[in-house]
């Protein structure tokens, strides 16, 4: 049996990052892959990025926090994770790059690498700039080859309950209850909700031009509790989810699951296992300027009954298929056997 010890499980993103692994912890013993958190009795370490990032520091003291945490770990097998849900490798690449780490796993990367070296904000490419001052790229020459798909996401572990929804109540056209403007909040000293708020303001701006007849919902008024904002959802016909600190949401599937078609962004520019959105059947893209948004709600709403059916029944087909806790056990499994001296 192997035995994977992950430490620090109780920190917030360590915890969300290996979630669907230990929900599966039962499935993962058939193949002989054991989890403990305690003890020094283990043949290899996971280590999630909570204990090695910490994006309250200046980026190099942030690095240079995560490069002495690891050295308790000298000598031994580990895996760094990053389970941020956007794929920047801005403060998890400098620390793998500094360690003996066999691999650094994420939960999205994008699908061209060379995205990585070119100057974008913060890292995030679907951001526009504001300050020159904000761009960052990977380190000069940037060896990608143990940078791997973790083979979760963040759609993964999420009950999937597939609701009736043929005869329901859809007196809403469009639910966009999603934060906005974003809350303030730094990452290694700058201010990045400016560029979430910005990014999501043209969304906005494109839903506050439709005609008066379509009825949307937002949360320009501020929170609301969860049960009415589950119960708007299923009251809606579509569901507009923008990207925010990354691209994938929870409501990206929970949309399908109360019976409405879900639009977001392009998705072509990143990779992602398991992935729902390779497939253009599943979803409704538009524009990352949202400028084609207007048009799109029009078209989707002409011949309404047509359209649910065949996006809500694609992407509920497809979200059982690649979801599956197999493939995700498969997937660790030969990523695990892929390093020497590994034959479980």
């Amino acid at each position: 049996m192997l035995r994977i010890k992950i430490p620090q499980i109780d920190r917030h993103r360590n915890e969300t990052t290996f979630r669907p692994y230990l929900n599966s912890a039962d499935i993962f013993r058939e193949v002989g892959i054991d989890f403990v958190f305690e003890g020094n009795k283990y043949d290899m370490a996971w280590i999630g990025q909570a204990s090695y990032m910490d994006k309250t520091l200046s980026l190099i003291d942030s690095v240079n926090k995560g490069i002495e945490y690891l050295e308790q770990f000298k000598g031994q097998d580990y895996i760094l994770f990053d389970g941020q849900d956007s794929a920047t490798l801005k403060g998890s690449v400098e620390v793998f790059n500094e360690s003996e780490a066999k691999y650094l796993l994420k939960n999205t990367l994008y699908s061209d690498l060379g995205n990585y070296r070119r100057f974008s904000t913060t890292g995030r490419i679907y951001w526009p700039a504001i300050s020159p001052y904000d761009l960052y790229c990977v380190p000069f020459g940037q060896d990608f080859s143990k940078i791997k798909l973790s083979g979760t996401n963040w759609l993964s572990g999420i009950p999937f309950n597939q609701f009736s929804y043929s005869h329901a109540t859809k007196d809403i056209d469009v639910f966009a209850m999603f934060q906005y403007p974003g809350k303030l909040n730094y990452e290694w000293g700058i201010e990045t909700s400016k560029y979430y708020t910005d990014h999501r303001k043209n969304c906005i701006d494109q839903l506050k031009q439709l005609p008066a007849h379509i009825k949307v919902v937002t949360a320009e008024q501020g929170k609301i509790p969860l049960q009415e904002y589950y119960e708007l959802m299923s009251r809606s016909k579509i569901v507009v989810a923008p990207f925010g600190y990354g691209e994938i949401a929870p409501r990206d599937a929970e949309s399908a699951q109360v019976g409405a078609i879900l639009i977001k962004p392009d998705m072509d520019h990143i990779q992602t296992v398991p992935n729902v959105y390779a497939d253009p059947q599943n979803f409704m893209n538009v524009e990352w300027d949202y400028s084609d948004l207007g048009s799109i709600i029009d078209g989707l709403l002409t011949d309404y009954k047509l359209q649910q059916q065949y996006y809500v029944e694609n992407f509920r087909r497809s979200y059982c298929i690649e979801y599956t806790t197999e493939k995700m056990v498969a997937h660790i499994y030969e990523l695990i056997r892929s390093i020497e001296g590994y034959t479980i």
